[in-house]
């Protein structure tokens, strides 16, 4: 990123950015070839700063190969000083069934499961203790950013490329891979470059899948959304906009939710369902037990680990 494209992009109106930082440690980031030296992030960082951008993020990941704790705590040390106003801390999806790229990681310079939680746990103490507040999923911000606001407004809003302080209820994707969202209906374009060129010189959209959303879905993506943007579900609110009850219409999950009382991740009434400070570290556990598709294929597909 040049000086002049970041002008350029202030110049049009931009007025946040993100950088995916994920690691600052030389070897974590040799192995996952990525070459991306703390001098880099700090001179772009810098450069927005000075051109006036509202808002810098960091995107990190834990859990890449040959992260520990000790690492990961340096990492945290050059993110605070430079100090963006919100930082992403994602999960490392290891997928290599999915993405072929992962096999030429070697899954021993992965850290274990009780491992990866700590290095999260280490990096989300200093994001607390040194200004940041913990927002919706996976999610740190400076109280001045606009999304810290908006989470505590009750204003924060989610799509699948991640967390909005605006409601965006229908959008086209441009570009390969690209996803639209319009009428309740997902649609992806196709993801090799050639095939894209070619849909578009023969005048035809470049899609190469869909997904029309059932009613069944639409409610359940209402819940899974409340939860990973609100952390609770109000009951009233439910019925009023579904014309139907919450423990009615999700019978079949009350033992899930039940297990989820039981283990302190949520608190259950009859007006609401809340979710813990505990219950907030583990919210993908929570908002696994409402996708009906992942009961349907659990058996057959194999699906990325949560913290």
């Amino acid at each position: 990123v040049t000086t002049n494209k970041l002008a350029l992009l202030r110049k049009l109106g931009f007025n946040r950015v993100s950088m995916g930082v994920q690691d600052f440690d030389n070897q974590v980031m040799e192995v996952v070839n990525r070459q991306q030296p703390y001098d880099m992030v700090k001179t772009v960082t810098e450069e927005c700063r000075g051109l006036g951008f509202r808002s810098v993020n960091f995107d990190l990941i834990y859990g890449l190969p040959k992260q520990t704790q000790q690492t990961f705590r340096q990492t945290m040390q050059h993110v605070l000083e430079l100090r963006p106003d919100r930082i992403a801390l994602y999960n490392f999806a290891y997928v290599p069934w999915l993405q072929k790229h992962q096999t030429k990681l070697e899954e021993q310079d992965f850290p274990g499961n009780d491992a990866k939680l700590d290095i999260f746990l280490l990096a989300r103490e200093q994001l607390l203790s040194n200004g940041y507040q913990a927002i919706a999923m996976d999610h740190f911000a400076l109280a001045t950013d606009e999304m810290a606001r908006a989470f505590h407004d009750g204003k924060l809003y989610r799509n699948f490329m991640g967390y909005t302080v605006k409601p965006a209820d229908e959008y086209i994707g441009l570009g390969v891979s690209a996803i639209s969202f319009l009428e309740n209906t997902f649609i992806q374009n196709v993801k090799i470059l050639g095939d894209y060129y070619r849909y578009l010189a023969d005048a035809e959209l470049p899609v190469e899948r869909g997904k029309i959303l059932s009613d069944d879905d639409i409610i359940r993506r209402w819940v899974i959304l409340e939860l990973m943007c609100h952390f609770q579900i109000n009951k009233t609110y439910f019925y009023k906009k579904f014309q139907q009850s919450f423990e009615g219409y999700f019978e079949f999950e009350q033992p899930h939710i039940s297990k989820c009382v039981a283990d302190g991740l949520i608190e259950h009434d009859a007006d609401c369902l809340v979710v813990t400070e505990l219950g907030r570290l583990f919210i993908r556990n929570i908002c696994m037990g409402f996708d009906i598709y992942l009961r349907k294929n659990t058996q057959q597909k194999r699906f990325s680990r949560t913290v």
